[in-house]
């Protein structure tokens, strides 16, 4: 219970979080239905009370996130992958669906009166669904990475074991990445008056380590390489942070442009609650999180 206390207590330290708690964003309210709804499937799972009575309220709370946060979609998606591979009972299922398709009534009246799944300002501004922007892809990965690093920077031996037992992962992504590069260098995206906004910490890194040009996009497409295979090889046999990552890559290609924001603190709470294994919570691993995590809010504070 202390190492739980101390994990959630990380989010006190997010830039994100605490800017938006500031200017009373909706952003964090999405957040809180979020944790509430995985305290109803978490007791859906385990059966306990009234089963039906846990898949409506985790249905409830999940669907509410949306309303808070449109990106947060990711969270009653994930919830009915999770749920269909778990449930056998069809009065579940259909008790499970009813619930879900009458909350999500108001979003998609929202969607049919705007014409697009964001406002029509967003959608002009930020030429959603007019172009593909490619590159975001690679910054997408690398910003998935910088969350995932405490995890990464503890279990290495384990991660390194499972990348040598299979390493055709590595070809295979290989071969895609440079499919990928040539596609950017190809169809270089238009980023417009957006060009010097978002694209989170490797962007802002690459600006300040080098000044030609060449030379950071040289930097940043390796990070993106080293990103795209340390998330599929750190997802192991836990498919949820690919879904995750698949949702987030899908919304950097079709919007401009992609910011840190939209990943913090959502990340450490995604991972809190769906990928961190209860024996990975550890001492060891709480201490270097804070340690991450405090270095990045007092670098955030000097950089800005």
């Amino acid at each position: 219970l202390y190492l739980l206390g101390c994990l959630s207590s990380i989010l006190y330290l997010s830039p994100y979080f605490r800017t938006s708690a500031y200017w009373a964003g909706m952003e964090n309210y999405g957040l809180f239905m979020f944790v509430i709804s995985f305290y109803f499937f978490s007791n859906y799972l385990k059966k306990r009370i009234n089963v039906k009575f846990n898949i409506i309220l985790f249905s409830i709370f999940s669907c509410f996130c949306v309303y808070f946060d449109q990106k947060l979609l990711i969270i009653p998606l994930i919830y009915m992958l999770l749920f269909f591979k778990n449930e056998r009972n069809k009065d579940n299922i259909i008790l499970y669906l009813i619930v879900n398709f009458i909350l999500s009534i108001p979003v998609l009246s929202l969607i049919y009166y705007w014409g697009s799944v964001i406002s029509p300002h967003d959608t002009e501004s930020r030429k959603f669904g007019n172009t593909l922007f490619l590159e975001q892809i690679g910054y997408c990965f690398s910003i998935i990475l910088f969350y995932l690093s405490p995890y990464i920077f503890i279990y290495h031996k384990k991660i390194l074991q499972f990348l040598f037992k299979n390493k055709k992962i590595i070809t295979i992504l290989t071969i895609f990445f440079i499919f990928y590069i040539i596609s950017i260098l190809l169809y270089p995206a238009d980023y417009g008056r957006w060009d010097p906004f978002g694209k989170g910490w490797l962007h802002k890194l690459s600006k300040i380590l080098f000044e030609d040009n060449l030379y950071q996009k040289i930097f940043v497409y390796f990070v993106f390489y080293i990103s795209m295979i340390v998330i599929f090889i750190t997802s192991q046999k836990r498919p949820v942070l690919i879904y995750f990552t698949l949702f987030f890559l899908f919304i950097s290609l079709l919007i401009l442009p992609i910011f840190q924001e939209y990943f913090d603190p959502l990340m450490l709470i995604f991972l809190s609650l769906f990928f961190y294994k209860e024996d990975e919570i550890n001492d060891k691993f709480v201490k270097f999180h804070y340690f991450f995590s405090t270095s990045f809010l007092i670098f955030m504070n000097l950089y800005y």
